[in-house]
């Protein structure tokens, strides 16, 4: 493993940290039926998030993750730059059924 792609103990702690500031922020998210989770943060100090339940294709989400979710991280991590989302896709399940399947 070379220096590059191998995880410092300084950024195995800021790692530690933004996944304690999102568990400590989740309630909130929950109490309106989404969610928030975890996914990275890279090199630069980008936290990706992914965001579940009512928050995928909510307009508002947006506004969550940069002025509630990135501000926090930011104000509170120095190494924290921004925050990204990934959005949850849809189960398959629901997407592949087909009205004529009762029939």
């Amino acid at each position: 493993m070379n220096e590059a792609t191998a995880i410092k103990p300084a950024d195995l702690g800021l790692r530690l940290a933004v996944q304690e500031l999102i568990e400590e922020i989740r309630p909130a998210i929950q109490m309106d039926g989404g969610d928030v989770a975890f996914v990275d943060l890279d090199a630069a100090g980008k936290v990706t998030v992914r965001l579940s339940g009512a928050c995928t294709g909510c307009a508002m989400s947006q506004l969550t993750l940069k002025q509630g979710i990135e501000n926090l991280l930011t104000s509170r991590l120095t190494g924290v730059t921004s925050v990204e989302a990934e959005t949850e896709a849809e189960p398959e399940a629901t997407v592949a059924g087909s009205p004529h399947d009762h029939d």
